[in-house]
């Protein structure tokens, strides 16, 4: 797997596996981030003690039974003793050839900006020592390891300044080891967790219908011999956020219901693998994480991808969607929002064949899914393309609703941009050349859903024109 820490791997091979097991902790586990910092820190500061021998004067320079890594840090850098002689320069007198320990400022305290004392949660007395980077680094490891509650962390810990101590950790790490042209620290380039390896991320368009706030593109490596990946959508939601609806349903239960309907597809041909990178439970992170796996790189349904395809590729790609919408009704799963953007497709040799994901407003049967407020879902959609895609039953749905009926709906919608070669703002017949479907898609998008062909009616008929 890529890392930011790259340049360590020939330099010292055992800080490097450190530190990359850091960086993977950093958005599914704050408490080992923070353990797993500080006992590097640790380890830098052991490795100079004992290149040099000053542990003993170091020890009698505390005035303590042992020395904890906050007197080592303080120690090793230029800070003073409390006679006012430098630390550095008694160590220098028993090993003339030492050099302090990285230690450079963040910010200047006297010029502390909204956007530097956002970090913190204590009041403004004792900050300004947080500006060196061996304060800041120590602490933060320590408010991170600790569970709230527990302690009056000085730092309020998220994930965004987790990214930004990861950054100062690798400016640090640079000075430790004197390397000079070191790509600059990305994101991108951090693991999520010890299996998914970053190559894309973004903010999907269905953020304010789905709460989700980031997803990302990966490879997925099943075990730690795997050297050729799998592929992998992640979608991450923030906890505690307004996602779910007010119809009843629980936040946890809104974000877990894309496992519950894909695992209860398993065996369907097309049916995506799909498995929570960290839970709802989960209390080291503000996040709830899903990876859909594929074995081939999934594609987007975009126009551009479209346009490449020629009309009977359109064609079979529409069949072959409602052969697997129809094998998820057979087991009791009704997606409810399909639309362009649920669909991913994955080269098959023979063309392309879809995958449905993202089943977060779905009705699964017999898992005790609980009903979704119309007038919510439709409040998420507002302004978006995806609103053509909601059967007029939407707006005032009840528990004799036909599930079934409101996919068709959807999947004429989805029909007629596919068949267009298009994702259309709405719907369109005139850009439908092939007049052999139009009176399907013209049953599929009836007002009423009694009227609506049936999901074996549409089968039959596409398969009739393949």
């Amino acid at each position: 797997m890529k890392s930011n820490f790259e340049f360590l791997k020939e330099i010292d091979t055992e800080i490097y596996s450190e530190v990359v097991a850091i960086e993977k902790s950093a958005i599914t586990d704050r408490r080992g981030f923070g353990n797993k910092m500080r006992q590097l820190l640790e380890k830098l500061c052991n490795k100079r003690i004992k290149k040099f021998g000053i542990y003993n004067t170091m020890l009698s320079l505390s005035g303590r039974d042992n020395v904890d890594l906050a007197f080592k840090l303080n120690a090793l850098t230029v800070k003073k003793t409390p006679s006012g002689e430098k630390y550095m320069d008694i160590f220098k007198r028993e090993a003339p050839g030492i050099k302090p320990m990285p230690d450079f400022e963040l910010w200047r305290y006297d010029e502390m900006d909204e956007n530097a004392w956002r970090f913190f949660n204590k009041s403004a007395e004792g900050k300004e020592k947080y500006r060196f980077a061996s304060n800041f680094l120590r602490q933060f490891g320590n408010d991170c390891s600790h569970d709230y509650g527990m302690i009056d962390p000085v730092f309020d810990v998220t994930y965004e300044q987790i990214l930004d101590a990861l950054k100062t950790f690798h400016r640090y790490l640079r000075e430790y080891f004197e390397v000079q042209n070191v790509p600059q620290f990305k994101e991108i380039n951090v693991p999520i967790g010890e299996k998914y390896e970053v190559l894309e991320m973004h903010v999907p368009a269905d953020r304010d219908r789905s709460g989700c706030e980031q997803e990302y593109r990966a490879h997925y490596y099943s075990g730690a011999r795997v050297t050729t990946p799998q592929h992998a959508i992640i979608r991450r939601y923030r906890k505690n956020a307004d996602n779910a609806d007010d119809g009843g349903v629980s936040e946890e239960e809104f974000f877990a219901r894309s496992l519950v309907a894909l695992s209860q597809g398993q065996g369907i041909d097309g049916n995506v693998r799909v498995e929570e990178v960290v839970s709802y439970l989960n209390p080291d992170t503000e996040f709830y994480m899903i990876a859909y796996i594929f074995n081939e790189k999934p594609l987007t349904l975009s126009n551009e991808r479209l346009k490449e395809m020629d009309y009977g590729a359109r064609l079979k790609l529409c069949y072959e969607t409602a052969e697997l919408l129809s094998n998820y009704h057979k087991k009791g799963i009704y997606h409810r929002m399909l639309s362009a953007k649920s669909i991913y497709i994955v080269p098959d040799g023979n063309g392309f064949k879809p995958s449905v994901i993202n089943f977060s407003f779905a009705k699964v049967i017999d898992q005790n899914t609980v009903f979704i407020r119309a007038e919510q879902a439709l409040e998420k959609e507002m302004g978006l393309r995806e609103q053509k895609y909601l059967a007029p039953e939407w707006a005032k749905p009840d528990e004799e609703t036909d599930w079934a009926k409101v996919d068709i709906y959807s999947l004429g919608m989805l029909f007629m941009d596919v068949l267009s070669g298009e994702i259309l703002a709405r719907p369109d017949f005139a850009k439908i050349k092939d007049e052999r479907i139009i009176d399907l898609l013209k049953s599929m998008l009836r007002s009423r859903s009694d009227d609506r062909s049936d999901i074996e009616e549409v089968i039959t008929t596409v398969k009739e024109l393949l």
